[in-house]
């Protein structure tokens, strides 16, 4: 099986699981895990930076897995402890944690419920309502690119072109390291949400998140 196929059944078959993340006990963000995996450092290239001297530049890989969150050093110096142990791997369920330092990670069974935009309400007896559907505007051009997969990649090499990722109504844009793309005028990378009006730059082209209309 070939990369890309590979990494789109991952993606297909990623749970709907999130991560939350605290600080010497006090509450930071929380993330939806939509990805095959993560690296966990304090460099800026990690997917999930953790900027701290507790923390080794390139300190730990996790891996969403079904109903599980596998966590593994990468040799790190102060190492990964769960359930008070230091460990090489760790396989955690919904509500356990590891600790990172002087960070503490909690895998959550349930996504974070914060919404790009927010899908009508509905009553029981009233008729469908038309929801809007997020889709990309390209310049130039105007070309409209409709995002109605779980995973919409921009070009044809999974390891270098930068792909968007439907979780719900949330919309998030992964970049490869190696790729240079620009998110509303200033370089990034890793796993990013969007939010209606963002844009990002790749390839001379610029990518505006919108929302369709109505979807019948």
């Amino acid at each position: 099986m070939g990369t890309t196929s590979r990494l789109a059944d991952l993606l297909r078959s990623a749970p709907s699981g999130g991560l939350q993340l605290s600080y010497r006990e006090t509450f930071l963000w929380q993330l939806p895990l939509v990805l095959p995996l993560y690296r966990v450092g304090r460099d800026e290239r990690n997917d999930i930076r953790l900027d701290d001297a507790t923390v080794s530049a390139r300190h730990a890989l996790l891996t969403p897995f079904f109903q599980e969150l596998l966590v593994e050093d990468l040799g790190s110096k102060n190492g990964v402890w769960y359930q008070n142990q230091r460990v090489t791997r760790a396989r955690l369920k919904p509500g356990e944690t590891v600790r990172i330092g002087h960070f503490c990670l909690r895998f959550v069974a349930s996504p974070p419920n914060t919404l790009s935009w927010d899908a009508p309400e509905q009553s029981p007896t009233s008729p469908p309502v038309p929801i809007a559907q997020p889709r990309l505007v390209v310049e130039p051009g105007g070309k409209a690119l409709l995002l109605s997969r779980r995973v919409t990649r921009l070009g044809s090499d999974p390891n270098r072109d930068p792909m968007l990722i439907r979780d719900g109504y949330r919309v998030l844009l992964f970049v490869p390291e190696t790729t240079e793309v620009r998110l509303n005028g200033a370089v990034t990378s890793g796993l990013q949400l969007l939010r209606l009006g963002d844009h990002f730059e790749w390839r001379d082209r610029i990518f505006s998140l919108d929302a369709d209309s109505v979807s019948h």
